[in-house]
């Protein structure tokens, strides 16, 4: 059986560390969608208390000098920005946006199946928005593989009033079959907060094979060029770091090789023998697929995409782009029936 991953993201320390293109499914918390992509957001809040459809316009005319020296203001300003955004954000790309109830100044909105999910799970212990989400991820029956990014439960009323309930989902995950991996270095969920085993005193040191998935790939000879020159110097964890790392170890072109293709540089230009080309397979995990997205993405909005890198641009930012391939995404699937329910398109 294929299996069918899904990563959650918050908006703690470790969340830039997700793979943001692959054979997944993302759901994003609040106003995440307007720092990433994501497929679903889930806000569990009262968004009608929030909701300023002017609230840019508003900003632009007051005295900015109060947001800037007042934390209250400048944090009020930022909820109330980042809910406009995110709403418009979601209606633009048609993502559903999973909060307490369908709001019609959100357009994509869905009202969360509180009773539907906790009798199906004969529970509802829900402490914090995420609970929300591992169980209705664990509702819809669809999932192998769960992926926490940026959710530690680590710090202060996180720790002492929301890590319960977390962990209370994740045991549940795991005891239907669900794979489950924490990646952060700070988490505190399913974990002891010293990481020691009561009574033996031993280091917690179980952990779940990874859910990274891999592809072979073939690199042409081209590609290899634009991309090394392209992929900057990576910040990230550890595994990001190395994966980065060996694939441009990979794609670099060996003293032997070089000789075979008959390789001449004129300035920044690479020229070769197209005839002696032979395209190079290489293992592409979730870490380096998204950053030849998101380095070819960044090219193209700042206006520096050359013409002759236009079949890499599409070959994989437009087949990769937040889509899997043969496969309706259980955020398709509650657009399409949402879509039907209210007999309108989105726009």
């Amino acid at each position: 059986m294929k299996r069918r991953r899904l990563i959650l993201v918050g908006k703690g320390d470790g969340w830039k560390n997700a793979p943001s293109y692959g054979d997944f499914e993302t759901w994003g918390v609040n106003d995440l969608i307007t720092s990433r992509p994501v497929d679903m957001v889930f806000d569990m809040h009262p968004l009608d208390q929030r909701w300023n459809a002017n609230i840019e316009d508003e900003i632009k005319a007051m005295d900015l000098a109060r947001a800037t020296h007042d934390a209250n203001h400048q944090a009020w300003l930022n909820t109330q920005i980042g809910l406009c955004r995110t709403i418009n954000t979601c209606t633009e790309k048609n993502i559903p946006l999973m909060t307490l109830k369908e709001y019609d100044f959100s357009p994509t909105s869905i009202g969360y199946p509180l009773k539907e999910v906790s009798e199906a799970l004969r529970s509802d212990n829900f402490t914090n928005g995420i609970d929300y989400m591992i169980a209705f991820a664990i509702y819809t029956g669809v999932f192998t593989d769960l992926e926490l990014y940026g959710i530690n439960m680590a710090m202060g009323s996180e720790y002492e009033w929301e890590k319960p309930g977390c962990d209370f989902w994740l045991g549940m995950a795991k005891g239907r079959g669900i794979r489950v991996n924490v990646n952060s270095h700070v988490t505190l969920l399913m974990k002891p907060r010293d990481g020691k085993l009561y009574g033996f005193g031993t280091r917690q040191t179980f952990k779940e094979e990874s859910c990274m998935s891999t592809q072979i790939m073939e690199f042409s000879v081209l590609e290899r060029v634009v991309l090394l020159n392209a992929i900057p110097k990576t910040k990230g964890s550890y595994e990001q770091v190395k994966s980065i790392d060996e694939f441009k170890k990979a794609l670099a072109f060996p003293q032997e090789e070089q000789d075979k293709l008959k390789f001449v540089t004129t300035g920044p230009e690479v020229h070769w023998d197209d005839k002696a080309e032979v395209k190079k397979e290489i293992e592409v995990n979730d870490y380096v697929l998204s950053t030849i997205v998101e380095t070819l993405k960044w090219m193209s909005n700042r206006s520096e995409l050359p013409e002759g890198q236009i079949p890499i641009y599409e070959r994989f930012v437009v087949q990769h782009d937040g889509r899997i391939e043969g496969q309706v995404t259980i955020s398709e699937q509650i657009i399409h029936d949402h879509e039907r329910a209210k007999n309108r398109k989105f726009v």
